[in-house]
């Protein structure tokens, strides 16, 4: 989740909104400032779809602040074990990526990571 500069934070805030919608096994963590991390197990595309789609629509709402209405957005960067990384380093580093992918879009969005066909093509290379 990352408002737009001067913006205010939801009532409720952030953390207390995701608590309300993360599975009892989901392991939620906050990475700094306006990003958090889910780690959900034994989960599909879909289920991650399902997952994602919850934390979304906990912060999908207008706040006002000072007479001024302001959407919030949510952009969440998603990646699969095993297939996107082998290291909590890759993991994380695919999943930011997948993420600004997301904030590129309009509005709140849902990005799983794909690798570009370069990054593809020196996989292949190194294997």
């Amino acid at each position: 989740m990352r408002p737009h500069r001067g913006r205010s934070r939801p009532a409720g805030g952030g953390p207390q909104r995701f608590r309300g919608v993360a599975r009892p096994t989901d392991l939620l963590a906050r990475l700094g400032g306006d990003e958090f991390a889910v780690l959900s197990y034994d989960v599909d595309r879909s289920a991650a779809i399902a997952i994602g789609n919850r934390f979304m629509g906990a912060l999908v709402n207008c706040i006002s602040t000072d007479g001024h209405l302001h959407e919030l957005g949510v952009a969440i960067g998603a990646t699969l074990l095993p297939d996107d990384g082998s290291t909590s380093e890759a993991i994380l580093h695919n999943a930011d990526v997948a993420m600004y992918r997301a904030k590129a879009q309009e509005g709140s969005a849902l990005v799983f990571f794909r690798a570009a066909p370069e990054e593809l093509r020196s996989v292949r290379e190194a294997g």
